[in-house]
């Protein structure tokens, strides 16, 4: 499926992916983030909220990215993911994070975020919740070898 280091296209590109775990046709990559929250953020303070929904950006933009970037290259050097029809990306923290919003961006089912924690995304895999219809699936390009 997925090499432990990155993954290298043939024109020498290369993308790291945290995780990856399969569902029949589709392939769920994860994003890690391990950043830490401040005292602030459990207060209420502004900043430190406005900072938490930066992190949760970055890690959903950079997961986006990379099953993107994927999607358009399927075979790499040291990778072959053309038996999978789409790609899940979603992203970890250590912390239950609050979703800022209902926009489908952010959301994999109607109850379920696209930003989880370890226990949820394992939860997840064990009801199989990847194996459905997920917003913010990528389809994977075919190409002709």
């Amino acid at each position: 499926m997925l090499p432990l280091g990155p993954c290298e296209s043939y024109e020498g590109e290369k993308r790291q992916v945290d995780a990856a775990f399969e569902f029949e046709d589709r392939l769920v990559i994860v994003e890690c983030r391990a950043v830490g929250r401040s005292i602030g953020f459990e207060r209420g303070n502004p900043e430190a909220i406005q900072f938490r929904q930066r992190v949760i950006e970055k890690a959903l933009g950079d997961v986006d990215e990379k099953a993107r970037w994927l999607a358009r290259h399927p075979v790499g050097r040291n990778y072959d993911i053309r038996r999978f029809r789409t790609i899940i990306p979603v992203a970890v923290t250590p912390f239950v994070e609050f979703v800022p919003s209902l926009n489908p961006r952010y959301w994999l089912t109607e109850q379920l975020p696209r930003v989880l924690t370890p226990g949820e995304l394992k939860e997840a895999l064990d009801k199989n919740i990847f194996g459905g219809g997920c917003k913010n699936a990528v389809s994977i390009q075919r190409t002709s070898s």
